[in-house]
This record gives C-alpha cells, structure tokens and sequence, in this order.
C-alpha cells in the first residue's frame, strides 16, 4: 500500500465488506488483518535528510526539496528515492526503506564526485 490510490482502494474494500451480512468467521479475519494493514500502512515514519545546502535535493513520491543542511520529512511506509544533484558534480542516488514500527531513518544527500 505505498500509493495514495492502494491506500484508498483498501480502505474503500473495507467499508464494502463491512455492509456485508451475515459476516464468517473467515470474513471476519480478512477484515481484521485488512484494517491493521490499512492502519500501519497510514502511521508516518520521520526521516531526516541531510545535506549540504549545496546539492539539490528530490525524493521521488513527494518532490523536490532544494537545497538544505537538515530535513524532517514525515513518510508513509514504502519505498523511496532520494536523488541529489549538483552542477558539475555525478548526481546521488540512494533507495530508502520505510517501515513502521521503526526508529527515525537519518539519510546523507551530498554530491561529492567532480565531472
């Protein structure tokens, strides 16, 4: 569930199966794993970003965040890209992991190889 719309289509099959009656036991249990998925799937996890306020910096699913030394950003679970680019510098790419239940992820962005 790491878009927007997997989310919401979740959500909308368990409003739906709530209107359903009489309800098994096997409903029952889908509906219950489907709501703790549609809630750990909904609570964000913080992610600091640090760079240094010379590399520009983009997390794909979200958008372009400039440049900056330190971040906060608040994440769904899911997996993220973090692209940092700078004139005459090889642009940065790194793949982050969001999971709940987790500590703070801290990630450093910063262009470093010259071209």
């Amino acid at each position: 569930m790491e878009s927007d719309s997997q989310l919401k289509n979740a959500i909308l099959l368990y409003n739906e199966a709530r209107e359903i009656e009489p309800r098994g036991p096997k409903l029952a249990d889908r509906m219950q794993k489907l709501q703790r998925l549609v809630k750990i799937a909904s609570m964000p996890v913080k992610v600091t970003i640090e760079s240094d306020n010379l590399t520009a910096v983009a997390v794909y699913k979200v958008g372009r965040l400039g440049r900056f030394d330190v971040r906060e950003l608040e994440l769904r679970p899911g997996t993220y890209t973090i692209v940092g680019s700078r004139d005459g510098y090889q642009d940065v790419r790194q793949k982050i992991m969001v999971k709940s239940g987790r500590q703070p992820i801290r990630v450093t962005v910063i262009c470093r190889v010259k071209i």
